[in-house]
């Protein structure tokens, strides 16, 4: 008998292609810790995906165009860690800075090498950062229309 493979759908809102720069810290306190950029995958209400591409090194996973040995991978790759961000919302370059929680990690190879996406819940953010967020996610639910 075939195995079901159809995977139910949990997404509460609609997803948008889109790549906004950001940093990523590990935890959501430790804003002496080194950041690592990287963009968004997608955006959505709630959180968003991130994207990057990764090497490995002396038996870690590094993150590409980073200089030194970064354990972003690893804390990724850990669901429900929390980590510290901050995005860059275009065309205004204002900045939201808040925490969120790994929701999902996937890593593969392509024919661009190897990479690794994480989905991210959207935790904690200031009142005008989540208004802005809010508006910005807003304005391609209407595009959409």
């Amino acid at each position: 008998m075939a195995e079901n493979t159809v995977e139910t759908e949990r997404r509460k809102w609609q997803r948008f292609d889109l790549a906004v720069p950001m940093y990523v810290k590990l935890g959501s306190k430790t804003l002496s810790m080194p950041s690592v950029r990287m963009h968004t995958r997608n955006i959505s209400r709630d959180g968003f995906s991130v994207g990057t591409a990764i090497r490995l090194e002396n038996g870690n996973l590094v993150v590409t165009g980073n200089n030194r040995f970064d354990t972003i991978v690893p804390y990724l790759v850990l669901d429900d860690k929390l980590l510290g961000f901050q995005l860059q919302l275009p065309p205004t370059s204002k900045r939201i800075v808040g925490t969120g929680q790994v929701k999902w990690c996937r890593r593969g190879v392509d024919e661009n090498g190897y990479y690794m996406n994480a989905g991210i819940l959207l935790k904690t953010m200031d009142v005008e950062g989540r208004r802005l967020w809010l508006e910005f996610v807003g304005m391609k639910e209407k595009a959409t229309e």
